[in-house]
Order: C-alpha cells, then sequence, then structure tokens
C-alpha cells in the first residue's frame, strides 16, 4: 500500500488558493493549509475532508515563516510545496512607501525562496518533491500603482528559474503562471480582481490539468505553464 502523499500549500484560505486546497484533497494528498485570517470556508472544506490540517500565520513576520517551517517534521517527506500565498493592491504612484515594496518582495520572493529552503531535506526525501510557485504570467505589464506588484512577481518568476538550476532533480520546480485567470472589474484597464465566478470554469480546468502534469515530475524541472487566454 502506497504512502499518502503530502502537501503544503500557502495562502489557501481564499480564491486560487482554497479551489487548489481542495482539488489536492480530492487527489489524495494530506494538505497542510495555511492562512493568514480568513479561515471560515477552510473550517467547511476540513468538515468534508479529515485529511486537511489548518496553519495560521503572518508571513510578513520571521515568526510566522518559523510557523510554517516547523509544520513539517524534519524526519518526514513532502511531496508537494505550493508557494500561492499573494497580495494585490493598487496605490497612487506617489503614495507608494517604502513598506509596499517590501511587503510584496516578501510575499512573492523571499517567503518561496526561504521556505523551499528550510523545507529541503523533506522535499528530497520525497523522490521527486516538487516545488510549484504560482506567478502571474503579466508581471511585465504593471505599471504606475502596480509597480511593486508587477516587479515582485518579476522577481518570482526568476527565483523558479534559478531553483530549478539549484536543485536540479531534487527537488523538481515548476511555475504555473496565471494570466487573467480571474475575472476582473473597475475602469479602463485596471487589473483589480474579483472573486471567481462561473465564467473562470474553463481556465479553472486548466489549471487543474497542468497542476496533475506537474505533480507527475514529467514536465523538465524549470518549467512555467501559463494559465488563462
Amino acid at each position: 500500500m502506497s504512502e499518502t502523499r503530502t502537501a503544503l500549500i500557502t495562502g489557501a484560505g481564499r480564491r486560487i488558493g482554497l479551489w487548489l486546497t481542495e482539488q489536492l484533497l480530492e487527489q489524495g494528498f494530506a494538505v497542510y493549509a495555511h492562512y493568514h485570517s480568513s479561515d471560515r470556508e477552510l473550517c467547511r472544506l476540513r468538515e468534508r475532508h479529515a485529511a486537511l490540517n489548518l496553519i495560521r500565520a503572518d508571513l510578513l513576520t520571521e515568526a510566522g515563516l518559523a510557523v510554517l517551517r516547523d509544520t513539517i517534521p524534519a524526519e518526514s517527506r513532502l511531496d508537494l510545496l505550493l508557494n500561492n500565498a499573494s497580495r494585490f493592491y493598487r496605490r497612487e504612484p506617489e503614495q507608494l512607501t517604502r513598506d509596499d515594496y517590501l511587503d510584496f518582495y516578501t510575499l512573492h520572493v523571499a517567503v518561496p525562496a526561504l521556505l523551499t529552503r528550510s523545507l529541503l531535506p523533506q522535499l528530497q526525501r520525497a523522490r521527486p518533491g516538487v516545488v510549484v510557485n504560482m506567478l502571474d504570467a503579466r508581471a511585465a505589464r504593471f505599471r504606475g500603482g502596480y509597480l511593486p506588484y508587477g516587479l515582485s512577481r518579476l522577481a518570482a518568476s526568476e527565483l523558479t528559474r534559478r531553483q530549478a538550476r539549484e536543485f536540479k532533480e531534487q527537488p523538481r520546480v515548476y511555475g504555473l503562471a496565471l494570466n487573467r485567470l480571474l475575472p476582473e472589474a473597475g475602469a479602463g484597464d485596471d487589473p483589480v480582481q474579483v472573486e471567481i465566478t462561473d465564467d473562470a470554469a474553463r481556465q479553472l480546468a486548466s489549471l487543474r490539468e497542468a497542476l496533475t502534469k506537474l505533480l507527475t515530475g514529467d514536465p523538465p524541472t524549470g518549467t512555467i505553464i501559463p494559465i488563462g487566454p
């Protein structure tokens, strides 16, 4: 009898993270789901899936990152680390602060880099362990009040490629780059993301297919798959 696969996903409380958590549970994973403040839907999901474990942590703090580092015991196996935690907002360009740049970079680049590094023994024990970084295919297009977000997402894509070169096949590192996967609302070209609707069903199916493909380890490490039109 094969051992149950284990996954750790960050930013699982809402939207894409919540949906990905449910997909992994349906595939038979034991899932450690991180959330920052929103756990209502995760608690409902846990009522149907005993293999779901919830972890609350603020990943913008060292203490919060340490909580995740300690979640997976050193002697255990981690089959999948899914770095999904993110934030998204716009400010007027003249209102952007140092903290805006630092917070985006910390969440989208530093946390995935440090978490992968600290869980490397557990990921390598899985043979192969898989790391998936959630990316934004539109990162280079963000300007003005979205600049800190766009720059951090560009850096996250480069991190994915460099991790793949460094770790080679143990673990394998991939990216899933969302391209307007979620519907948008707002005036002009402002990419203000709103909740998932039925209109996103086809893109979600593409995301499910891509994640399944990456979990098989068939694509070369470092592969970044764009999702959506």
